[in-house]
């Protein structure tokens, strides 16, 4: 037995733009032992040891640490929600309750501060999301 590959679901993933998540590329029990799926041979060709001494990592393991619920939700244009959670933090969004047609796509846009009238150079949008301090990152999730 050799190396094998599949495209998986999560097709684009950056820390700084977000991630780009397919449904519909999902394979159930990909990582169960016996699992037959539409997979391709990999050609590994001749690998090389690494460098060095190998050596467990020893930062702390990431978990949960609190869930954060909105604290207000609004809704200042056709099809676009706002979700306030009333802390600026790092982690991870978790959406339950979704069911989209296949093929079709929830945008999650994130951002650090509401806009609001004294932010100079921004055109003022009441009940808006501020990206402008992003510096040109994408802060965006999307789920098909």
């Amino acid at each position: 037995a050799g190396w094998t590959t599949a495209a998986g679901p999560v097709v684009a993933d950056n820390v700084y733009n977000g991630e780009t998540y397919d449904a519909r590329k999902e394979m159930p029990g990909w990582d169960l032992v016996g699992f037959q799926g539409n997979w391709t041979a990999v050609e590994t060709g001749v690998l090389l040891p690494p460098r060095g001494p190998m050596v467990p990592w020893s930062a702390p393991h990431v978990a949960v640490s609190r869930i954060v619920k909105p604290i207000n939700v609004t809704t200042p244009k056709p099809g676009i929600q706002i979700f306030d959670f009333g802390v600026n933090q790092a982690g991870v969004v978790m959406v339950t309750g979704i069911n989209l047609p296949a093929g079709k796509s929830m945008t999650l846009r994130h951002a650090e501060i509401m806009q609001h009238p004294g932010i100079p150079g921004n055109t003022y949008e009441p009940g808006m999301i501020y990206t402008g301090n992003l510096r040109g990152a994408k802060a965006t999730d999307v789920y098909i």
